[in-house]
């Protein structure tokens, strides 16, 4: 007779062998479990992918990131392509006044409207009605007291929005951004207005290589918001990351 606990015990332990929190005698029983079990293998999978995302968030920026994020508010446009957009308008209703204190540098570049960002496609994926995440993303949306940037690229159809709610809860439809390869990832970084010379630029979070609709959170109202293509599982607090892309908020 197997001395394996039975499956609602198991599936107890999956958020706690996520994160090496059991006894090697435990995790012998759960892993024998996920290798009869796709649903638990899923799970788990998900709780890492969670824990590896909150592990850098409201870290600090690499050194040099932020003067790299300012080059591109200063420079011109790039020629646009599949992975580029213009910020063609920002919708922000009375919340408007949580993101106004904006430096000159952003004001600057806004209003010269010459800011590329990554172009956040509108996930193609069929999302259930009940889905929470789906759920909480359209409520915030809805909310007139939202912050919201609409970004559209030139020569295409498609278009992307970004809102963060008046509880700092952010939401990205990440669904047409280009898949990366397994040893890369895309990390979003918030640019934080301290009313120094240079910003506070802090990580929002690892989106993986292959993001659709994706959450952060924000204690501090942000200015801007950057997302950058970076070696797997992300930068902690040294590297030169390729393709910085960034937007202001309204």
């Amino acid at each position: 007779m197997s001395d394996l606990p039975d499956s609602h015990d198991l599936d107890e332990l999956l958020g706690a062998y996520a994160l090496d929190a059991v006894s090697p005698e435990e995790a012998d029983r759960v892993e024998d479990y996920l290798a009869i079990n796709p649903r638990a293998a899923a799970e788990v999978r998900e709780h890492r992918e969670v824990a590896t995302m909150l592990a850098f968030t409201g870290m600090d920026a690499p050194e040099g990131l932020w003067s790299r994020i300012e080059q591109e508010l200063d420079a011109p446009a790039p020629a646009p392509g599949p992975e580029l957009a213009r910020v063609m308008s920002i919708e922000n209703a009375p919340s408007r006044r949580r993101f106004a204190t904006v430096a000159p540098w952003i004001a600057s570049a806004a209003a010269a409207a010459i800011v590329a960002v990554v172009a956040i496609g509108i996930a193609d994926r069929a999302t259930a009605p009940t889905d929470p995440l789906v759920a909480a993303y359209e409520a915030a949306d809805a909310d007139r007291d939202s912050a919201k940037a609409t970004l559209v690229a030139e020569g295409s159809s498609f278009e992307a929005v970004a809102v963060i709610d008046q509880d700092g809860h952010g939401y990205v439809r990440a669904g047409e951004l280009p898949a990366l390869g397994a040893d890369q990832t895309y990390q979003l970084w918030g640019v934080v207005d301290t009313g120094a010379d240079e910003p506070d630029v802090i990580s929002l979070g690892i989106f993986g290589p292959n993001p659709e609709l994706e959450t952060f959170t924000t204690e501090t109202p942000v200015v801007a918001l950057a997302i950058t293509i970076e070696d797997a599982p992300g930068v902690i607090s040294d590297g030169n990351p390729e393709g910085i892309y960034v937007g202001t908020i309204g």
